[in-house]
């Protein structure tokens, strides 16, 4: 197996593994989001069947419930989102081993955009903004896909806070 043979390989496998980490990551926030709504269903079903008040204190175990699930959510996608970032990095060092990252003279008039390079100029660009991988990683984590589950997870932790305040003053009340 030559040099170019072997870095193939390698490309196929690290655009495996980062389709693999991609998937994780969803599928985990399915997981957290299962969890978390069930969370959200029980506590609002126990609110709407409470009569005393001490049963409106009890039900502020839901949203403390959600408050943690929702940190470890951020967490644990974070970190398949870095892994995910990993893998990028891998690809996109066997991409230029590979040459598919130069521009090419192709005087055949038949060959769509014959000065780009075989990857995307957009993908290249964003790896270029980035003096080591592990700079691109740090500071690619913090953007994109990841930056939105970390939103949505963070807005359940502020409808957990929100729901505890409640149900304590509907305690209070009551």
């Amino acid at each position: 197996m030559n040099e170019t043979e072997k870095n193939l390989k390698l490309l196929e496998l690290a655009i495996n593994e980062e389709q693999h980490f991609l998937q994780e990551h969803q599928s985990r926030i399915k997981f957290y989001m299962g969890l978390i709504s069930t969370l959200i269903a029980a506590t609002f079903a126990g609110f709407l069947n409470s009569k005393e008040n001490f049963h409106y204190y009890a039900l502020i175990i839901g949203p403390i419930l959600i408050l943690i699930i929702s940190t470890f959510a951020i967490k644990g996608t974070y970190r398949l989102y870095q892994r995910f970032l990993e893998a990028i990095t891998v690809r996109a060092k066997l991409e230029q081993e590979l040459g598919l990252t130069e521009r090419k003279d192709n005087k055949d008039k038949k060959v769509y955009w014959k000065t780009e390079p075989i990857i995307s100029s957009r993908h290249i660009k964003s790896r270029m903004n980035s003096d080591s991988s592990e700079n691109f990683i740090k500071k690619s984590s913090n953007k994109g896909y990841h930056l939105w589950t970390k939103y949505l997870f963070n807005l359940f932790q502020l409808i957990s806070i929100v729901m505890m305040i409640g149900l304590f003053i509907i305690g209070i009340c009551k």
